[in-house]
Order: structure tokens, then sequence, then C-alpha cells
């Protein structure tokens, strides 16, 4: 397999003529390591997590919206490239509102990005190289929880791979020019799929400078002409879609006053004192969280193997290469120094980076490998490296048996929706009290997927609900907690201290209703500063109707 021409060939990166031990070796932890990151995202994705508050923020926009609406204003302060929109509002038309249909694209992109970058690796790193970072992206929780998720990251670093991989093949074979159209008719896709996919394709307009000045007019022009795409799709992305987002309304605010406020940690500070901890902080924080990593210095030891790699590229005379992994990180920190998109504040924002730490860090862990001189010892530390890999993913895969939500939050509110939607089969009318805007989001994605039946603000049919025969009613509140000592342990269901059988009549020439039941749900917060979220809901049935035989059948149980 030929590398990038940024540095020498040599033999061992190629496949050997004769069957090497080490390298059969390599190629088996290599397809270990690739099929445990996709039996990791397949299983998580199919778990079906509960949907979680940010994304139901996004999701309620598909809810609310047609294709052209999403080139305007967003509700519940997001910003998401135009084609994500898109791609996920057709799939909710064609497939429901279920978690498998609002996240397949996620986890398609994710899972493709794997074998993108596997690709990438053998085109860029010698085989030991490759099997170290093909592992760290393939067991990375970053990378798989974003693609069991309702939001772009996966679309990121897939965009980034498909703009990295044909700039990659032209600087190997600068006189095909293919690759160069090919890179141009894939960065307006790219390009209107990501936001921050904008910092790699300036890496690669930056990387393949100096080929083509040195490959004559046709390599400069196509060059120039990727730039013009480049630019133009940028510009255009964010006049039909990203200025709107960002103007916004959200809470006598916009969403771009909202989006600086929330990550206020992602921009550098103007002391010079802060601003040194700050960039250490960033730079081993969860931005470097390949293949595991925190915040506050967490992640440390892939930023040092960063390092190693980039030295290594640098002395190997591989700069194309470098300034590949090194460029998107540099254009991002600008962007944060303008304030226009955060940098380092969590790895889900940082996904675009993924192939460059991924790629630098394997290649650090090579070069500190290669260091070992007997080869039986190195031949072990290989084995123990992949196999402590290996142990990550399945232990990722444990932790999501055994916990298939984010937060049990998340996991109460679905069950108290769902029983609500079964208890509410028979199409009868359900009346939320609470304004639209006013109700929990994640509570208002699952009533909102009922449609028409539902009923905001208090107001409801009265014939469509004798109809029925009965009516449900939902009012939604919280209250806020002092002190941790104060956390509930669990979920609650508690009766309502209403009187279960009193008449109510809403006309005295109509039959009087019966409330049939009176409880109220209380949600457990995922930390004792959030909110409690309780749910009140009363049941009345219509006197006389069938279905008062039927709640008194139910409660004499």
């Amino acid at each position: 397999m030929t590398t990038l021409p940024c540095g020498s060939q040599t033999r061992s990166e190629q496949a050997p003529l004769e069957p090497d031990p080490l390298w059969l070796l390599l190629r088996r932890l290599t397809f270990a390591l690739l099929l445990v990151g996709v039996v990791w995202r397949l299983l998580r994705y199919l778990l079906r997590f509960p949907i979680w508050d940010d994304e139901a923020f996004i999701c309620l926009n598909f809810l609310e919206l047609d294709y052209l609406g999403l080139t305007r204003e967003l509700r519940n302060c997001q910003v998401a490239p135009l084609l994500f929109l898109w791609g996920e509002l057709t799939s909710l038309r064609l497939l429901g509102p279920s978690e498998l249909s609002m996240r397949l694209l996620p986890f398609l992109a994710g899972m493709a990005s794997l074998f993108l970058f596997w690709r990438l690796a053998r085109l860029t790193l010698p085989p030991l190289a490759r099997t170290i970072a093909v592992g760290f992206l393939a067991v990375a929780i970053w990378p798989v929880s974003m693609g069991a998720f309702t939001k772009p990251y996966t679309f990121d670093l897939f965009m980034s791979l498909l703009l990295l991989l044909p700039a990659v093949r032209w600087l190997q074979q600068p006189q095909q020019i293919r690759w160069l159209i090919l890179l141009s008719l894939a960065t307006p896709l790219a390009l209107f799929s990501s936001y921050p996919v904008v910092f790699v394709a300036g890496a690669v307009s930056l990387a393949l400078l100096a080929t083509a000045w040195r490959q004559g007019w046709k390599a400069r022009l196509l060059w120039g002409v990727y730039n013009v795409v480049l630019l133009a799709s940028f510009v255009g992305h964010f006049a039909i879609a990203g200025q709107s987002q960002l103007h916004s309304p959200d809470k006598g605010a916009t969403t771009e006053q909202g989006m600086q406020d929330f990550w206020a940690e992602g921009f550098p500070p103007a002391k010079p004192l802060a601003l040194v901890k700050w960039l250490v902080f960033a730079h081993t924080g969860q931005m470097m969280a390949f293949p595991i990593g925190s915040q506050d210095g967490g992640s440390a030891v892939t930023t040092l193997l960063c390092l190693v790699g980039a030295w290594h590229f640098w002395t190997s005379q591989r700069r194309a290469l470098l300034v590949l992994c090194l460029a998107p990180f540099g254009l991002g920190l600008l962007a944060a120094v303008l304030h226009r998109y955060p940098y380092g504040a969590s790895c889900r924002l940082s996904q675009y980076l993924a192939p460059a730490v991924c790629l630098s860090a394997g290649m650090g862990a090579a070069v500190l490998l290669e260091r070992l001189r007997s080869a039986t010892v190195r031949r072990r530390w290989i084995i123990g490296v992949c196999t402590v890999l290996v142990f990550i993913g399945v232990c990722g895969m444990v932790r999501d048996l055994l916990h298939p939500y984010r937060t049990v939050e998340a996991l109460w509110t679905r069950q108290v929706m769902q029983a609500l939607a079964d208890q509410a089969r028979s199409g009868a009318p359900i009346v939320v009290l609470n304004k639209q805007e006013d109700m929990d989001s994640l509570c208002r994605w699952y009533l909102e997927q009922l449609g028409d039946r539902v009923c905001w603000d208090g107001q409801i049919d009265w014939d469509k609900a004798r109809a029925s025969g009965e009516v449900f009613c939902l009012s939604y509140d919280y209250h806020k907690l002092s002190a941790p000592e104060q956390m509930p342990h669990s979920p609650t269901r508690e009766p309502m201290s209403l009187p279960i059988g009193v008449t109510v009549r809403t006309d005295p020439a109509q039959q009087a209703w019966i409330l049939a039941s009176a409880v109220t749900d209380s949600g457990l917060p995922p930390d004792w500063r959030m909110p409690v979220k309780h749910l009140h809901q009363l049941h009345l049935v219509l006197k006389g109707s069938s279905k008062e035989g039927s709640s008194k059948a139910v409660a004499s149980r």
C-alpha cells in the first residue's frame, strides 16, 4: 500500500511479498478492533436509548416545520446544517418518529466513518500506527455515542473524511487530476452537511497548495476551483440557513447569544494567565478523548501521543500530512478567538478533529513501541495495547446493556408518555393545561407525535370528548432543589388528593363526567442542580358510557 508522499515510502508500509508474522498479527488485530467498533455502534443503536432532552430540542423542529421552514429560524435555540435537517425530516416522514428512524442517519454516518478512517489510515500510516489509530477511533466513546444521537456530530466526522480521502489520494498521485475534481465535487455536499468541516476544508487547501504549485497550471487551476467552491459553499450555506438559525429568537435573546453563553468555556479568555490555563486544559481535555479521556487534563496521554506523532511527521518530511492534522486545530482555534465556534469545550463539538487526533496519536504510539529493541517484548506490548482497546470497547457495550439510557429522567419520560399513549389508545383527546412553549421539551416531543388529539392551554373540544367517552388532562410543573440531600432516590408515582368518582358537569344539559383516576408522576433529575419534573394526570370518563364500566373494572383491580 502506497503511503502519503510527504515521507519516504518504506518496505514495511507495504504488504510483504511473503507473509510476515508481525504483519499478519497486525492485520488480525485491526480486524478485531474494527469488529468491536462495528458491534458496539450497532448495539448502541439497536438498544434504542430514549430520546434525550438535547435531541428533543432539534426533533421538535421536524414535527413543526417543513423543508422550506427548516431553511429559516429554528426553534429551541438550535443550529444544524441544512442537509442534516432535510435528511432527518425525510426519515421522520418515511419511517416515523421512533428512536431508530430519528437516529438512522447519524448511525449510518458513524458506521461509514469507521471504514473511511480505516481507509485513510491505510493510505497514510505504516501498519503498526494504522492498527492503533483505527483502534482509537473504533472504541472511543464519543464517536460511538454520537452515532446513536439525533444531532449532526457524526456528519462532522464523516464529511471530514470525505474531504481528506481524495486530498490524500491526490497527494499520492498528483498527476491524476480526477482526485482534485472529486474533491471539488464533494465540497458542497460536505459544507451543506456540517458547519465545522470548513476547518478541515481549509486545512486541505493549505496542504495541497505546495504540490499544486509544483504541478503546473492545470493543478493550480483546479486548486483555485476547489477554493472557489469552498468559499461559495460556505457563504451559500450560511446565507440560506446559518444566518437565520443564529438570529432565531429564544427567550428574549437570539440563538447566537444563547450559544455564546452556553458554550462560554469554549472561547479563550482575554487575560494572559487565564488564557494559558485555558489552552492547556482545552488541549488535554474532552476534545482529545480518544479512546478515553475527560476534561481538566484527563486526556493528557492522548495529547502527548499526538505531539510525538506530529514530531515524527515533521522529522520524516511528511509535511503535507502534518498540515492536514494540525491546520484544523489552528483554524478551529481562530474561530474560537472570533467567537464563531467553540473550541475544546466538548468532544462532540470536535468530531471534525477525530481523524487528525487518531492519526497523530496512533503514529505517536507506534513510534514509542518501535523504540522497544526486543522484538518479543515489542510484540507483547502491541498485543497488550490492542487488548486494552478491545477491553474498552467491551466495557462500553456491557455498560450500554446494563444502562440503555442516557439519563434516568429520559427513560422515565418515555415510560410515562408511552403509558399515557397506551391508555389513550382509543383516540380520546388529551388536554394539556400548559402552553406549548411552557411544556417540558421532552414531554412535548412525545405529545406532538399524537397530532391534533392533543389540545394545548386547556382548550378542549367537548363534542369530540363526548364522542370518545373519555378525556385525559395533563399538567406539567417542576420544583428546584436547594441541597444535594433533597435529591430523590428514584422516580415516583403518587395519587393526587382528589376524590375519585366525583362527577363533574361542563354543561347542565349534557351528561356528567366522572373522575376515574388522578396521579402525579415525578422524575429523577440527572443532578440536584436540575429541577424535579412533575406530570399531573387526570382521567375523566363520561357517565353512563362503556368507558365508565371499564374504568371501574380497572379501579377494582
